[in-house]
């Protein structure tokens, strides 16, 4: 008796070693496959940018630029259709526009860290360049000129409606980066195969 007690004891610290052995081989592994993701959403990132930016004069590095500071800048922006009405600030189209610089002004804290490109042609595209035309920072936001609505239609219904502000002011924060000479903006366009953008102005930063 005591020897088949014996047996099942040993049977169930071989078995627990067996459970724990498998368990901490898994770990290594787990944390390798997380360690590769942060690489490959880059280089895709960076694979998008270039394609994007192809033709446009705008050189991306080996590596995108990453904002490690306690500071950053925020561009106050307008952005205006000089061929709209003065009185009538909501147009069905989209416009390309005047845009001009109001001001910039330093603010405290850490600019988000950028995880992924997910185009859409509701957003716009900046890019932050050097002197020498290389991308010191890109982020994405949203159209700043889109408004949407909810409107009947004569069955009743409500339908989404989108509309353009003929005249709108913004902020657009970049770091903060004595390198960084100007701010171009974009608008992605949806070809019906890939993704383009236009651009809708250029901004000199201080």
């Amino acid at each position: 008796m005591k020897l088949v007690t014996l047996l099942i004891s040993l049977c169930l610290v071989l078995a627990l070693a067996v459970v724990l052995g498998a368990y901490q081989s898994q770990q290594p592994k787990s944390e390798n496959k997380a360690s590769l993701r942060e690489p490959d959403r880059e280089a895709a990132m960076r694979n998008t940018l270039v394609g994007l930016l192809a033709g446009s004069g705008v050189h991306v590095g080996t590596s995108l630029p990453m904002d490690g500071g306690h500071s950053y800048r925020e561009l106050h922006v307008r952005w205006q259709n000089l061929e709209g009405s003065a009185t009538d600030n909501l147009q069905k189209e989209a416009f390309a526009g005047n845009i001009t610089r109001l001001s910039s002004a330093v603010k405290q804290g850490a600019l988000p860290r950028l995880r992924t490109l997910d185009l859409s042609p509701d957003q716009m595209l900046a890019i932050a360049v050097d002197d020498k035309q290389n991308l010191r920072w890109w982020i994405l936001m949203n159209d700043p000129r889109l408004v949407r609505a909810e409107i009947p239609t004569s069955s009743g219904e409500m339908t989404r409606t989108d509309f353009y502000q003929a005249k709108v002011e913004f902020f657009v924060p970049y770091p903060d980066d004595p390198a960084i000479r100007e701010i171009l903006l974009y608008h992605p366009q949806w070809t019906g195969k890939n993704f383009q953008i236009e651009l809708l102005g250029r901004l000199a930063v201080e």
